[in-house]
């Protein structure tokens, strides 16, 4: 169970039941939107929408995901029309066996 308070009220804001066993880990982004990235023991990934306080994506992995961070990338690509900078935010999904997953924000999957 994730719950999310209104800092100023003190209010609780939502609550979502999206794991069926404990979370380890939570991360907050603002890229475009408000976004809550979750781990759990289930061995799955949820990202959560804090504007529409909604599930947008979840991933199951091979094994427990026991943290997970970020890198921000900006990539110089060329072409016809000159230079263009892209940007991209790789969520880290670290394992207790050591293993870590990338997954790509822009492109919507992980490698």
């Amino acid at each position: 169970t994730i719950k999310c308070w209104s800092t100023i009220t003190g209010a609780l804001i939502e609550t979502f039941i999206l794991h069926s066993a404990p979370v380890n880990d939570m991360l907050y982004l603002k890229v475009n939107r408000h976004l809550l990235i979750s781990c759990s023991e289930d061995r799955s990934l949820k990202f959560i929408d804090l504007e529409l306080l909604e599930e947008i994506k979840s991933i199951n992995m091979n094994e427990e995901i026991i943290r997970i961070s970020y890198l921000k990338l900006e990539v110089l690509n060329k072409d016809e029309e000159g230079d263009i900078f892209e940007n991209d935010i790789i969520v880290v999904a670290s394992t207790s066996n050591g293993d870590n997953y990338f997954f790509s924000l822009n492109e919507g999957k992980y490698f």
